[in-house]
């Protein structure tokens, strides 16, 4: 690319200034408009933005978006009908790959002249000569610089086309820039908006189990399911959410770097017994530095059901008598209470109870409930 002298170097700085401290879009185009305008003396300029995300494979319409020393009639015309007849719009891919480009090495100006183009849209506006900058960044066309100058002019010599060289890796980066931040911008919003409104808790854990991100619904759940009594802590909660990941971490055959490990899913319940489905999946992240391997954790409540108590007699083997201690316990009534209501002694329901235990696998109240309302 060769040595960049002081004025080209402030130049770069300018406009790489405006790219990164500019909210518009438009602002950005134009300074580096100007910042081509400046170095390389023209009687007029223009500015083109593809209509779509263009590469050098598809090729796209290109629309005049910014003048310098041209009637906007230019704009209205070439948008109208003129570009079907621009050669440079018309030429063969090989040609277009060039990054700076004098139209007069690449046709036949002789017969340019004689055209429809020329001699209705070109020459009344004195547009003789032009210096072509595709400012591309990878593959991608970010945009296309025309300066022009009129026929008693000169055409632009080999040291305004290395300049323009020079500048253009400069130029196309700062729209890439500046087109970065805005999608950056978009996303923010969208992810705002889709996070606001997500009934779905969502959680993002590294492959340390540490949590990097949580939607305002799953901060929600967190608080529900740790209670009044944890006093806002929230690791046991945790503790619970991330048990599918804790495991699928520890697994050999699930571990970070086995990318089609199936998701697992797990109900728990919160202190007022709300059930909630809660479904783990390990998933890569593309970076610079590589795939990145974490966990993405769901969280939705689950609507409310009645309980089966054919069900829950035909999985736990429970008698009649048990289920009806089972169900008084659901409903949190304490062992004086299902006595009462049952016209039996508390030495009975305790017994009831140690054998309702035994055959559910758990030991106590809350693990109980549990069973009952994920069986």
């Amino acid at each position: 690319m060769g040595s960049m002298g002081s004025p080209l170097l402030s130049v770069v700085a300018d406009v790489l200034r405006i790219a990164e401290e500019s909210e518009d879009p438009r602002l950005v185009s134009q300074e580096v408009l100007d910042s081509l305008w400046r170095s390389i003396p023209a009687e007029g300029a223009v500015f083109f933005l593809p209509d779509e995300m263009s590469t050098w494979e598809t090729e796209r319409r290109l629309s005049p978006v910014i003048l310098r020393n041209l009637e906007e009639k230019y704009n209205q015309d070439y948008q109208r009908c003129y570009w079907k007849l621009d050669p440079l719009q018309l030429g063969r891919r090989g040609v277009d790959e060039l990054t700076v480009r004098r139209p007069v090495q690449a046709v036949d100006y002789k017969l340019i002249e004689s055209s429809r183009y020329y001699k209705e849209f070109l020459e009344p506006q004195g547009i003789h000569y032009k210096l072509v900058v595709n400012l591309t960044h990878g593959r991608r066309l970010m945009g296309r610089i025309v300066l022009t100058r009129p026929k008693k002019s000169r055409s632009f010599a080999d040291g305004e086309v290395t300049t323009a060289r020079r500048l253009s890796p400069y130029l196309s980066h700062a729209l890439a820039h500046s087109e970065l931040r805005r999608l950056i911008r978009l996303k923010d919003t969208i992810l705002q908006f889709v996070e606001s409104w997500s009934d779905i808790g969502i959680l993002l854990v590294d492959p340390s189990l540490r949590v990097i991100h949580r939607n305002a619904k799953a901060t929600k759940t967190l608080r529900r399911l740790c209670g009044p009594a944890c006093n806002n802590d929230e690791h046991e909660a945790y503790s619970r959410l991330l048990q599918d990941c804790r495991e699928m971490a520890a697994s050999p055959a699930t571990g970070p770097h086995h990318k089609t490990a199936p998701p697992r899913r797990r109900i728990i319940l919160d202190t007022e017994h709300h059930r909630y489905l809660v479904k783990s999946q390990m998933v890569t992240l593309a970076t610079l530095q590589g795939e990145l391997p974490f966990f993405v954790v769901s969280i939705e409540e689950m609507a409310p059901q009645p309980l089966d108590f054919n069900q829950l007699i035909e999985a736990f083997q429970l008698s009649r008598r048990e289920l009806e201690v089972a169900i008084h316990v659901y409903k949190g009534m304490k062992n004086a209470e299902i006595a009462e209501k049952l016209f039996i002694s508390e030495v009975t329901v305790k017994k009831h109870l140690q054998n309702i235990y035994s055959k559910v696998g758990v030991k106590s109240r809350t693990a109980l409930i549990h069973s009952m309302l994920t069986k």
